[in-house]
């Protein structure tokens, strides 16, 4: 299907799915496409300022909002797969989100501007960008974030594997506020093997459907030469979430298993989160979950031999508090025991010289400073390595920061900026 737009032109009956291309843009009303007087599309440049706006029915009245910069002249493209909605400037992503519902332009009216404007449902671009990314060598990670419009780092989630450390993390635009305060997160990763050179990659576990209102929090194992991803799926309809994975022969692409693991009782399943996964000494694989029992916070405990099937077990630990341990991590270093999570956002650690307890938390127990969100760690080369956020401001999402981590002889740690 290929269409091209005229001014006044009333479209006919049009797939659910379409791209718009403008191969030189101008300034003013682009194109505006509708059936009243709410425009469904309505694309503008003004001052190198490009903006598309997007109404889909599932939310009429919150229109969805992608900003890019584009001079006289620039390829403009917006991609509406579905899932996704996305404005490209000369084969460059500026902005995204994820929407609900359908921005459907069957029997629209549109009027367009000087620029052509094309419609059309050829996706073979937005596919070949996202599956094959854009390499990046960083080598300042404390000032790096994604390109685009309105990025930022989330939660973080690093793994060592085969010489490499794998930094995970939460992808974020818009500071929570994508798909209407769903989040819309998705698994990105950047690496290193020096922890001076970085280098980003593909998106690891994207949003592939609707219902799918953020990919959360999790972690990594690798298992007879296939890694998993453990994590959660924030539902779009508001269910409860569902913990899942998916694998990868590289660790650096994922498919999805399409399969879950459902904690029972005594254990609260609605709010269950945030799986950490790790090995013990004897090849048995155990999860941690964030949730709830009897209403205080708790850390839900599964076993598997294969990571696929689990079985539930007694829980893992249980607070005096009704607030919940976000974004476990569990670690042998220095030959202690170290289990992590956090309440409001800040860390705290406690150690055991044996694999599961009895705990206890050494003073000032808390995990790099005060603004460090939600940190975890991996080891590399003997090297213990805390990955965390700093929040641009009181929302969500900001910058990465590592801290460099010294056992002391009695289990305390310590920590120093990385540099």
């Amino acid at each position: 299907m290929e269409l091209q737009l005229q001014n006044q032109m009333v479209l006919g009956q049009l797939p659910p799915t379409w791209v718009l291309s403008i191969p030189a843009c101008g300034t003013g009303d682009l194109l505006v496409a509708g059936k009243t007087s709410c425009p469904v599309v309505a694309v503008t440049r003004r001052s190198d300022t490009l903006r598309a706006e997007i109404r889909f029915d599932a939310r009429p009245d919150e229109p969805i909002v992608l900003i890019g910069q584009a001079q006289a002249g620039d390829a403009v493209q917006v991609v509406n797969t579905g899932c996704r909605i996305a404005l490209y400037v000369n084969d460059a992503l500026q902005d995204e989100d994820w929407p609900l519902g359908s921005a459907d332009l069957s029997r629209a009216m549109c009027q367009t501007g000087d620029a052509a404007v094309t419609l059309h449902d050829d996706f073979s671009f937005d596919k070949a960008y996202r599956a094959a990314g854009r390499e990046e060598i960083v080598r300042d990670l404390a000032s790096w974030r994604p390109k685009g419009h309105n990025t930022s780092v989330g939660d973080c989630m690093p793994f060592a594997h085969d010489g490499v450390y794998r930094l995970f993390y939460l992808f974020d635009r818009r500071h929570h506020r994508s798909k209407w305060g769903l989040g819309a997160h998705q698994w990105a990763q950047i690496t290193t093997t020096d922890f001076k050179t970085w280098r980003s990659c593909p998106l690891a576990i994207p949003i592939e459907s609707q219902e799918e209102g953020s990919i959360c929090t999790g972690s990594l194992a690798w298992h007879e030469g296939t890694c998993y991803a453990f994590y959660a799926v924030r539902m779009s309809d508001r269910s409860p979430a569902r913990l899942t994975w998916a694998t990868s022969s590289d660790g650096v692409r994922f498919n999805k298993s399409g399969r879950f693991v459902t904690l029972s009782e005594p254990y609260e399943p609605v709010s269950a989160r945030d799986p950490k996964v790790f090995a013990d000494q004897n090849g048995l694989f155990h999860m941690l979950v964030t949730t709830s029992v009897a209403g205080n916070g708790s850390l839900a405990h599964l076993v598997s031999t294969d990571l696929e099937q689990w079985r539930q077990l007694a829980p893992f630990i249980c607070l005096d508090t009704r607030e919940q341990p976000e974004c476990p991590d569990y670690f042998y270093y220095n030959g202690f025991t170290y289990l992590v999570y956090s309440l409001r956002g800040t860390a705290h650690y406690f150690v055991s010289r044996n694999p599961f307890g009895p705990w206890t938390a050494p003073s000032g127990n808390q995990v790099g400073p005060d603004g460090l969100r939600v940190p975890k760690a991996a080891i590399l080369q003997d090297r213990l390595v805390f990955a965390g956020f700093v929040a641009d401001g009181d929302g969500y999402g900001g910058r990465f920061a590592l801290y460099d981590t010294t056992g002391q002889r009695d289990g305390r740690l310590t920590f120093t900026p990385l540099t």
